[in-house]
């Protein structure tokens, strides 16, 4: 540092109280020279991994973010932006050579700008998991003085505040609180990078943490057919309460809730790198909530009851969220011990390692537009999807039909312990089930999808896959059921059909032996020849029309043996045919025994051919 040249000698000042030795006329004593303290500020932007406000041992310092230096000019009363810095490879700036004064440093908002290199990054709240919450937080509540970088300059902890101002060049940007530079800097700091200022007129301690916003999302859907895989047509399901748990080395800890909306979509954002868990809460099951009468997808088609070894409701081979699949089921309710009555994912870890071409399942176009949390794609998982399946029921009685009219009548009564079998009728040929025509079945009295109840909806069946058995109709579940049955607590009323009832009737039979009366005395006696061959015929009276009718044949085995069977109750006449009896019949010749012993042609009065006695 110089002076300008001196021509000393020529016209010096007078009346300088200072040099003894010189006269006056022939002395300068103005030469003087004045100097300032130079004072810096830095140091260090790091990403705050765990959001401890805290740079710990093992994080990455974030090369490249521009910091930019705001002085407090009180003659104005204004901040005014007088430089920039960029941090260098180990995360550090500094500016230099600066005067005493009231400084506010500022990271740039075009770092988090769409395309700059820290675009989805935010500012360490110190919340650990809780990066939306500022009123409180420990490093970024705008209205707290608790990181003072003057009021508590320690080293190595997050000076910046979002939102700190709402005014001005700083308004919105990460700001610190403002640094009074030359009242009593810190000492020792570290990491230390200011070579040209001395220790005690630095503050090396103003430190900036931050770390890159992750999300979990996406879908809650009605998996019509429970293959659990969201297909074209099936909707999601609005109004269902989501919780996203942190997994610690603690436990769980509940970070955020959030309802889908109206298209069955949720979504938990602005989340730190760790492992979690998503759980549709047990609550979305109760009376009314949107969930009430559904079941978690199993992938078992109609099988909503085998858990163990389905493919996406088997807790002990949980579907894992990480493995990248859109639109499949990743819930198992009860799977996880600490929420027993919820659905749960498994662990999801968001580590930055996020798949990027998650799928709409209501469009087949990628998802590109629903997370707009401002979340790099490489740092947001949308494939954590939930599938529930709407339950129906089928039922509903079993009764004795007593007059075969085919309706349950006033005092016709219940039978009980009775095997009813359900039968899934695949129309694809996809299942293995029951793979059947997709027709209906032939023959049905009714028609199972026709509301008709306390009415028989059963046919015998004698061949077929059902042979021996009593069938209904197909009926197809689920597309306008009746309504107002008292019956079915699991299934919505609109999904239930309780009018499959199956009518039956007690059997009778009539028999059964036609013998040569040898001695003709109305009994059979041993060693008498039992006939076979004997054509018997079967007459039904009918009340209605006051008829005997001919409703039925047999004949006689070599034991002499016939049946009627599968007779309802009522009146009947047994006769055997005449066509036994004419010349040249296998009985030609044949009467029918007295009991007369000898006697054949006395009738009135006989034991046994008394056309006016009954004989039972």
């Amino acid at each position: 540092m110089i002076s300008d040249t001196l021509h000393l000698g020529e016209d010096e000042p007078t009346n300088e109280p200072f040099d003894t030795t010189a006269p006056d006329m022939n002395s300068n004593l103005h030469m003087d020279f004045g100097f300032i303290e130079l004072h810096s500020l830095g140091n260090l932007v790091w990403e705050d991994a765990n959001n401890n406000g805290l740079y710990d041992g093992g994080e990455m310092p974030l090369t490249g973010v521009i910091v930019e230096l705001h002085y407090y000019n009180p003659a104005t009363m204004d901040c005014e932006l007088i430089g920039y810095d960029t941090t260098d490879v180990n995360g550090l700036y500094l500016f230099d050579s600066l005067l005493a004064g009231k400084y506010i440093l500022a990271l740039s908002q075009s770092n988090f700008d769409a395309g700059g290199v820290y675009a989805g990054y935010v500012s360490s709240t110190g919340g650990l998991s809780d990066l939306t919450t500022k009123a409180g937080s420990a490093y970024d509540d705008p209205a707290s003085l608790a990181n003072d970088p003057d009021g508590e300059p320690s080293d190595l902890d997050d000076n910046g505040i979002t939102n700190k101002y709402t005014v001005g060049p700083l308004a919105g940007l990460i700001a610190t609180d403002t640094i009074d530079l030359g009242d009593g800097e810190p000492l020792n700091e570290n990491p230390y990078n200011d070579g040209t200022t001395s220790d005690a007129n630095n503050n090396l301690t103003i430190d900036f943490g931050l770390l890159p916003m992750h999300s979990i999302g996406n879908l809650v859907w009605i998996d019509s057919n429970n293959n659990g895989l969201v297909d074209a047509g099936e909707m999601g399901i609005p109004g269902v309460e989501v919780v996203l748990h942190i997994v610690t080395q603690s436990g769980c800890v509940a970070v955020d809730t959030q309802i889908t909306d109206g298209a069955g979509k949720y979504l938990f954002d602005t989340l730190i790198a760790g492992d979690y868990i998503v759980e549709i809460t047990a609550n979305n099951f109760a009376m009314g909530e949107p969930l009430e009468k559904y079941a978690s997808s199993t992938g078992g088609g109609s099988d909503l009851t085998t858990k163990t070894g389905s493919p996406y409701e088997d807790k002990n081979v949980p579907n894992d969220p990480d493995d990248d699949t859109d639109n499949d089921d990743n819930g198992i309710r009860g799977g996880n011990t600490n929420f027993a009555s919820s659905v749960t994912s498994d662990t999801i870890s968001l580590n930055g390692n996020e798949p990027i071409a998650e799928i709409d399942g209501s469009t087949g176009l990628t998802d590109t537009t629903y997370d707009m949390s401002g979340a790099r794609n490489i740092n947001s998982n949308l494939t954590v999807d939930f599938g529930f399946v709407p339950l129906h029921s089928i039922g509903n009685q079993i009764f004795v039909d007593a007059n075969n009219n085919g309706k349950m009548d006033m005092g016709e009564s219940a039978i009980p312990g009775v095997k009813v079998i359900l039968h899934y009728v695949d129309t694809t040929g996809g299942m293995s089930v029951c793979v059947t025509s997709p027709n209906e079945v032939p023959g049905m009295p009714i028609d199972a999808d026709t509301p008709a109840d306390s009415t028989d909806h059963g046919v015998f069946v004698p061949t077929g896959p059902f042979a021996g058995g009593v069938i209904s109709d197909t009926l197809h579940l689920g597309e306008d059921e009746p309504t107002n049955e008292p019956f079915d607590t699991t299934a919505p009323d609109m999904n239930s059909n309780l009018h499959m009832d199956f009518g039956f009737i007690e059997l009778h039979s009539l028999g059964n032996l036609v013998w040569e009366d040898a001695n003709n005395n109305g009994l059979y006696d041993g060693g008498e020849m039992p006939l076979t061959g004997v054509i018997v015929e079967l007459h039904y009276y009918n009340p209605a029309t006051m008829d005997c009718e001919l409703i039925g044949y047999d004949t006689t085995d070599v034991n002499g043996l016939y049946l009627f069977d599968s007779l309802l109750a009522g009146k009947y006449i047994l006769a055997l045919s005449a066509s036994n009896f004419v010349s040249g019949g296998a009985y030609g010749g044949y009467i029918s025994s007295t009991g007369g012993l000898s006697d054949l042609t006395t009738k009135i009065r006989s034991a046994y051919d008394d056309p006016c006695r009954s004989h039972q």
